[in-house]
């Protein structure tokens, strides 16, 4: 799929004024063979990862978002931009937005305050490990590496497997699969589906295929074809490259490095530090970004970006490992030779060594950033009960409506819903501690909206307060919680500055674990709260409720799919939609028309409506009919459609269902 290498020579000319930029994305489903076989992908723009979107810091974003999906909403997470002022634009489903429906487009409209490395992704129903995502650079009025580097290369992970993520999220929860999940897909003749199979560069990736020769687990022998599946990505000898490395992985740390090549990692999380030499790349937890310059001052050749997976027990699966080719200028294009049985033999891959990085002590602001003392202190105890992870004993389940929007009318706070208030000029401090221990024991990764925080900590056991960093800790806004297994507990300690008035989701970014309720929300500051933008969707409240004046029309429509069924003896089969509308506007709606793009071979085209008599229609299949009532708020109708066709072989829906409303 499509790859990044983003030359920047000078951005001096475009830092002086903020401007406004703005972006198109529509989001629809694909199938793509991005590791060498096919899967149904989520895509931005028919990209994935979708386009770079890119800002100068202070430059206002306005970023329309369509959502082409035939059923599913959508929303758009800004990741680690903090939405100073604009904290309905921060894109979670429930908290701060209702999803943008199918067919309907939302602008998102957000000043780009704070510079670095970010991404963008889906934050609902587990889609973003399907290919909704992409990345967001903000560029600093001030680089602090400004003429360290020539140009620049971004470099976006994912780990793949071969089932959505939104079945995977059902199994887990049916099966408690965490362990098994993490397991390489090498290996097996039959590899279940639910095993991760390859790790993406850039949309990019290849895979291990069972019937090929194998040593040990270790494939020996590589096919032709998935040469071209792996990115590459040219350089000129002598030159200076700052990666900008984003882990968007649904599940998995993975560690970066380039083989024979010194990384002088500068950045992490958005945030610049204190210089770091490594050899071996640095760590990433899901959700983390680092950046790293090196120098092209090896012989010209082909090396390897090397992407292992280290597992929640900190071994590493040689045989599972996500390649990108550094492509020297003058290079030999073909980086596999071939051997007398069509396939190519694999290049010396050096052992992946562990990443040589301290995290605790070496990753610090290069800015110092002395943390203030904390006003306020909260205790999170990770656990878990049956299928659902819980903080404090409770699982998180995402709100049905929007539940900042719910705030800012001054209604009641649920209590269901795990949350923690805190006020305006709060120094908070959380201690986490990690001790979901058994089959779903894994260290995880935090991620707080609307804020960077410091790490004052971070160990096994008991807190130890002697760990404690109180003179620059390392500042970023994702960390991970640890845990040894089986029985050892893990313990983190971070602090932040309560500035940001908003609804803030704080949660694990492993996104089966955010699924599993692995989260709570930080209701901060909410007599501060702006009002919300007028242009917001709306869920289970009016237009008026908001403004005291009626909205003519707004609805919430959901279609959802089911599979071919036979009918009688086989001789017909039929199809049928289920279709759900909620009219939360004052007006009448008259006529709804639903209609179906069918193929040749419908017999005899006929459609049917419990709302409607059974109705003959062309191959578009088209029907209409008055509604009985004018639905109000938080009335909805709902119906039954479908077609009859002779073969399921012959008819087939050529596009989705659409739903036009008249008022």
């Amino acid at each position: 799929m499509i790859r990044f290498i983003c030359l920047l020579l000078s951005f001096a000319a475009f830092r002086a004024l903020a401007e406004t930029r703005h972006y198109n994305l529509t989001v629809r489903y694909a199938t793509a063979s991005v590791d060498g076989e096919p899967k149904h992908i989520i895509t931005v723009n028919d990209q994935m990862p979708g386009p770079l979107i890119w800002a100068n810091e202070g430059d206002q974003l306005i970023i329309s978002v369509t959502n082409e999906l035939y059923t599913a909403g959508i929303a758009i997470h800004w990741h680690g931009q903090r939405q100073y002022g604009t904290p309905y634009m921060d894109g979670t489903t429930g908290i701060t937005q209702c999803p943008i429906n199918p067919h309907e487009t939302f602008v998102y409209n957000f000043t780009a305050s704070n510079p670095g490395t970010f991404w963008y992704h889906s934050h609902s129903d587990a889609q973003y490990p399907d290919g909704l995502l992409g990345p967001l650079i903000v560029y600093a009025k001030k680089d602090p590496w400004a003429g360290q580097y020539d140009e620049q290369i971004i470099l976006v992970l994912q780990d793949w497997f071969r089932i959505s993520g939104e079945n995977m999220v059902t199994l887990m929860k049916q099966n408690n699969l965490e362990v098994i999940q993490a397991t390489p897909y090498f290996g097996l003749q039959t590899a279940p589906s639910y095993l991760l199979a390859s790790v993406l560069i850039n949309g990019m990736g290849w895979h291990y295929a069972p019937q090929e020769p194998t040593v040990g687990n270790v494939p020996q022998t590589y096919n032709t074809s998935k040469e071209n599946h792996l990115p590459k990505f040219k350089v000129q000898r002598g030159k200076r490259y700052l990666v900008r490395v984003i882990n968007g992985a649904s599940i998995a740390n993975l560690q970066v490095y380039i083989t024979n090549h010194t990384q002088k990692i500068v950045e992490i999380d958005s945030i610049p530090i204190k210089p770091v030499i490594s050899q071996t790349g640095l760590k990433l937890e899901v959700g983390q970004r680092c950046s790293f310059i090196f120098t092209a001052d090896q012989p010209v050749g082909n090396y390897f970006i090397q992407v292992p997976l280290p597992d929640v027990h900190g071994l590493v699966y040689q045989w599972l490992i996500g390649l990108g080719v550094l492509q020297y200028e003058g290079a030999p294009e073909s980086f596999l030779m071939p051997n007398s049985t069509g396939y190519y033999q694999w290049p010396d891959l050096p052992v992946t060594p562990y990443p040589d990085v301290d995290l605790a002590t070496q990753l610090v602001p290069l800015t110092p950033r002395p943390p203030p003392k904390a006003t306020k202190s909260f205790t999170l105890v990770i656990d878990h009960v049956d299928q659902y992870f819980t903080l404090n004993g409770k699982s998180f389940m995402h709100p049905n409506n929007n539940y900042m929007v719910d705030r800012w009318l001054g209604k009641s706070i649920p209590e269901d819903i795990p949350h923690i208030d805190i006020n305006y000029g709060d120094v908070v401090e959380i201690i986490l501690i990690n001790q979901a221990f058994g089959p779903v024991a894994a260290p995880h990764p935090f991620h707080l909206h609307g804020h960077d925080f410091w790490v004052i900590g971070y160990g096994y056991g008991e807190v130890n307060e002697s760990q404690y960093n109180n003179v620059n800790p390392t500042y970023r806004d994702t960390q991970v919680v640890p845990i040894t297994p089986p029985d050892q507990k893990g313990w983190l300690n971070i602090r932040f500055v309560a500035d940001n008035p908003g609804v803030w989701h704080f949660h694990c970014h492993m996104e089966w674990h955010l699924s599993m309720g692995l989260a709570i929300i930080f209701n901060e500051a909410l007599d501060r709260l702006p009002p919300p933008p007028a242009h917001m969707p709306m869920c289970g409240v009016t237009f008026q409720d908001l403004y005291g004046a009626p909205q003519p029309h707004h609805c919430s429509v959901n279609i959802s799919q089911s599979s071919v069924t036979s009918w009688g003896d086989n001789s017909f089969f039929y199809q049928q939609f289920n279709v759900v509308i909620i009219n939360t506007g004052v007006a009448k709606i008259s006529t709804v028309n639903f209609e179906l793009d069918v193929s040749a071979g419908a017999f005899p085209s006929q459609m049917w409506s419990i709302s409607t008599t059974q109705s003959q229609a062309d191959a578009r299949g088209v029907i209409a009919f008055k509604a009985a009532t004018p639905w109000g708020l938080e009335v909805g109708a709902s119906w039954t459609a479908g077609y009859i066709m002779r073969s399921p072989a012959t008819t087939t829906a050529r596009s989705a269902p659409r739903l036009t409303l008249t008022i």
